[in-house]
Formats: structure tokens, C-alpha cells, sequence
């Protein structure tokens, strides 16, 4: 079974936010679009425009998805395939790919266990070590063991230019009426993620379908261009439309009142946005909060009617009830600069100051409006945990801010710690643990490298032997050419006896047919 027939089987048993499954039309949409419209985006490699089911590796898939998401005609070709079957086939494919990529990556046990009690009892931890060894997978490993779902695991991966706008709060570009270009505050993604979990220590239940109504109103607009909503008063009537981004409504004037697509007076409209909407559905004001609040509550109230938008409720939770864990993971966490990133949260991510005893303010707080959950000040809530992830070779543990690094509990996964993954290698996977065993092995050898188990090959490097055909050795052999010849080298590069080492790498690789028979993989 190739992997598009693989993800189709896997669709077929996905359920969505509201709990229905995915229709057939729906699964066999996301997989035409994943097949054919990468070859139609602008402005990337032609490597690129292949079949996104030609990609079976979580991490390179990333950097694809990156790319992709980039093109300058990707959100085009995403309206083109409509109810943006590209994008959101594309995050599915992500989770299909991460659900594989565990089950192969499966942590033994005792070591789960051992690091779910050590996050547990630090609120924060640090995974590092070799490359390739599953430390974040390890990291999903450990959120889903203290019962997690995905709402409540959050993701980000640090680069270089990361910084506290992308990951806290900071300003954003916005387009305004008449076409205008303005600013607007938006909450970073860690702090949505801890807005959640604060929901989640004080609500038990939510009774909130917006997200559903939304997509069925973006559908209606599709196909049938505008609805006309009665006034609050029932005196008359408005007329709204998508407007141009797709991410919003709009009413607009048209010369002497008459209606035709794509010709309206421009300067003259009036926009509700996504996030207003949602204001007011929840009973806040629109953001801002002057303007045509009376048409958006106009608009929730003719959704209620016609597309079966429920009352926004929510049930407090009972002293009883026990709060729901949240754990957010940093990915690569030592390759942004994490100063910059955090800012003053370096405070309050401290254990000790988890909660309102760590509330801070933070650099945009002169601009967060009434009604927002961090009105008063920013902290982090109780229930929430922080697990890194980081390869030592990256960038030194050493060189981490010591005000940083007292803040986390950190473990080294080493290579040996995790061979089990290899075991889907089949009838070749006592070989391939047998090389991987005795090339790490030398490499620990090699004096000139400091830290040389942060060298060591991660067992994920094996599993792209999957990639290739022909026999063991064949495969073995490729392994080698394309993938470990050149990392080993680029490691002893500017290293004295450089040449020497890398034969001795070389030869520990290929080994003889004794060592490869053996199984003592401890």
C-alpha cells in the first residue's frame, strides 16, 4: 500500500472538531490537491512541484510545507481548490506523517515514564542530544501519556530569526477599509496556547460552534455571492459579502444600488472581520470596539436563525473537577535566540511563579483592551508544561543563558536509549542496529570532537533505508552514499587526523559478516 492509499485509509478515520467524520468527497479532494497543486504554485524549485505523497519524512516534509505555504500564489491555488482543500490537506498529511513517524519512534516505557514524572514534578525539561535519537516525538510521547489531546499540545520550532512577536505578542499588518494597510496587536502563539489552558482550569465545558458555522457561511457565500441580513430593528435589510481576502465579511456600495460582482465603489464599504465577529458572539465588544457592532450582533442573530449557530455558554468548573494538563513543545529550542524570544517571561516560566504570582506586563500590554483574559497582566498558567527539544551539536548546552537553563530540568537521549524504532526495518533491522551500535562506538572514540556522543547517529538516519530498493547491502550502501558519508565528514571537518578517523567511521560501518550477525544491541 503506497502512502496516498495509506492516508486515505487513515482520513477515513479522523474525525473533525464537532466530531462528524470526513466525507468521501472531502478525503478524495485533499488527495487531488496534495498530488497536483503543488506543480502549480509560482516562484519555487521545480523539486518542489512534485507529489506531496513523494515525502515520507516528518522533518524534510516540514521544510516543504514551509515552502509551499510561501509561494507567493499559494493562498490563489488554495481558493482555486476550494474550501481550501490544499492547506487543510496539507496539515492533515502533517498529522498522518507525525502518527507514522510515533509508531515507528515508540520509547520504551520505563523511559516515558521516567520523563513524564520528571516534567511532572519541574513543569519544564529539556530533551537533548545526538540528532536523529526521537527527541520530539519522545516530547509528543510524554504530553500524550499525561493525557493531552491535540488541542492541548502546542508546537513551535525556533529558527534564528524567531522573536518575541512570533512566539508572545506583538504588532501585525492589517488590511483596513479603502484598501489601507494598518497595525494591529496579535497575541503570539504561546500565548494563545496559554489563553487555552487557563479556559481549561476554569470552564468545564464550552457550548461554541462558530468555527462550523463559519466554514457552512463560507461555503454559502461561495456559491451564492451575498445574504441579506435584517437589522436589528426588522426595518430592513443589509447586504454582506466575502470580502476580497476570504477572511471576513463585508457590505459594500454599489453605482445607483446595483448589484454586480466584482463591481462595487470602493472606499465606501463596511468590514467585519472574523476575530469581531467572534466578539460578539461570545458577548464581547467588536475589536475594535467602536464602529458597526450593531450589524456584526445583526449578522450572529441571522446566523442563528438560518445556519444553526448556538448560544455561546460556558460551565464553570467545580472545585471537583481535575484540570486538564497542557504542554507545549519547543522544537530545536536552542537555535533562536531565546532572550529575544522569551523577553520578561523568563520571569514567570520559572515553576515558582507559575500562575498570578508570576504575573507580569508585558511590552504590548498599554495596548490589550478590556474583556482579554491578560487584561491586568501576563502569567502563565498552573497547568501548563514546557518541554524543549535540542541537538547538542547545534549549538552547545554550554553556551544556553544560565538564567535560562536553571529554569529547566535537562535529559540526554542517547542514541542506544531508543533503538527499538528500527524494528520496522523488518528482516534488516538487527543489521542495521548492529552498524548503527558499532559506528557509534567508534565515534565515541574520536578525541578531537568534544562531546562526541553528541555525534552519535540516531537511529531515524536508519529508518530512510526504507527509501531504497535493491538488497540489504544495496541499501546499506546508499545509506552510506547519500545520507552518512557526507554528515561524517562535515563533523571531522578542520579536525586534526580528520582522514584517518573518517576511514576508521568508514570501515566500523561496513562491517564484517560476524559483527553484523551479532544481537547483542545493549
Amino acid at each position: 500500500m503506497n502512502l496516498k492509499e495509506k492516508f486515505k485509509e487513515w482520513m477515513t478515520k479522523q474525525k473533525k472538531e464537532d466530531g462528524t467524520d470526513y466525507s468521501l468527497n472531502t478525503i478524495n479532494s485533499y488527495c487531488s490537491q496534495l498530488n497536483s497543486a503543488p506543480a502549480k504554485l509560482d516562484n519555487i524549485q521545480d523539486c518542489y512541484k512534485i507529489s506531496i505523497f513523494e515525502y515520507s519524512d516528518l522533518q524534510v516534509y516540514h521544510n516543504v510545507e514551509n515552502i509551499i505555504f510561501n509561494a507567493p500564489n499559494f493562498d490563489e491555488v488554495n481558493k482555486n481548490a476550494g474550501n481550501q482543500a490544499l492547506k487543510y490537506g496539507m496539515l492533515k498529511y502533517e498529522e498522518f506523517l507525525a502518527k507514522l513517524q510515533k509508531d515507528r519512534n515508540q520509547p520504551t516505557d520505563n523511559l516515558t515514564d521516567q520523563l513524564t514524572d520528571l516534567l511532572q514534578h519541574t513543569h519544564n525539561l529539556i530533551l537533548h542530544g545526538a540528532p536523529g535519537t526521537g527527541k520530539t516525538f519522545l516530547a509528543k510521547e510524554i504530553a500524550e501519556k499525561m493525557g493531552c489531546s491535540q488541542n492541548e499540545i502546542g508546537f513551535v520550532q525556533f529558527h534564528p530569526s524567531y522573536d518575541y512577536t512570533d512566539f508572545v505578542e506583538g504588532l501585525r499588518p492589517k488590511n483596513q477599509s479603502g484598501g489601507e494597510i494598518g497595525f494591529e496587536r496579535k497575541d503570539g502563539i504561546f500565548k494563545e496556547f496559554c489563553k487555552r489552558a487557563l479556559l481549561a482550569m476554569n470552564v468545564s465545558s464550552v457550548s461554541d460552534n462558530f468555527e462550523q458555522v463559519w466554514e457552512k457561511v463560507v461555503d454559502y457565500l461561495n456559491e451564492k455571492d451575498f445574504m441579506d441580513i435584517p437589522l436589528l430593528t426588522g426595518k430592513s435589510t443589509f447586504r454582506v459579502e466575502l470580502n476580497e481576502n476570504g477572511d471576513g465579511l463585508a457590505t459594500r456600495t454599489y453605482e445607483n444600488g446595483d448589484y454586480k460582482k466584482g463591481e462595487w465603489i470602493q472606499g465606501k464599504s463596511k468590514f467585519y472581520n472574523k476575530e469581531q465577529l467572534y466578539n460578539i458572539y461570545k458577548g464581547l465588544p467588536g475589536i475594535p470596539s467602536r464602529g458597526h457592532d450593531n450589524y456584526r450582533k445583526a449578522v450572529i442573530e441571522y446566523w442563528k436563525k438560518n445556519f444553526g449557530l448556538v448560544d455561546y455558554s460556558v460551565k464553570e468548573k467545580s472545585e471537583s473537577e481535575s484540570v486538564k494538563p497542557f504542554v507545549f513543545i519547543i522544537d530545536e529550542i536552542n537555535r533562536g535566540e531565546l532572550s529575544k524570544i522569551f523577553g520578561e517571561l523568563f520571569f514567570c516560566i520559572d515553576p515558582g511563579y507559575r500562575g498570578k504570582n508570576g504575573m507580569i506586563k508585558t511590552q504590548y500590554q498599554n495596548l490589550i483592551e478590556k474583556g482579554d483574559e491578560f487584561y491586568d497582566g501576563f502569567f502563565i498558567p498552573e497547568n501548563v508544561y514546557i518541554i524543549g527539544a535540542m541537538n547538542d551539536i547545534d549549538r552547545s548546552v554550554d553556551t544556553m543563558d544560565f538564567a535560562f537553563r536553571r529554569r529547566f530540568a535537562f535529559k540526554e537521549i542517547k542514541a542506544s536509549e531508543n533503538l527499538g524504532m528500527l524494528d520496522e526495518l523488518g528482516e534488516i533491522a538487527d543489521k542495521a542496529k548492529a552498524r548503527l551500535k558499532k559506528l557509534n562506538e567508534e565515534i565515541s572514540k574520536i578525541t578531537e570532537l568534544s562531546l562526541p556522543s553528541s555525534y552519535h547517529i540516531g537511529g531515524a538516519y536508519f529508518l530512510k533505508l526504507n527509501d531504497f530498493e535493491g538488497d540489504s547491502n544495496e541499501r546499506f550502501q546508499k545509506l552510506w552514499n547519500y545520507h552518512l558519508e557526507g554528515l561524517l565528514k562535515e563533523y571531522l571537518r578542520g579536525t586534526e587526523n580528520a582522514e584517518e578517523n573518517f576511514a576508521k567511521l568508514e570501515k566500523a560501518y561496513f562491517l564484517n559478516k560476524n559483527e553484523e550477525e551479532s544481537k547483542d544491541f545493549s
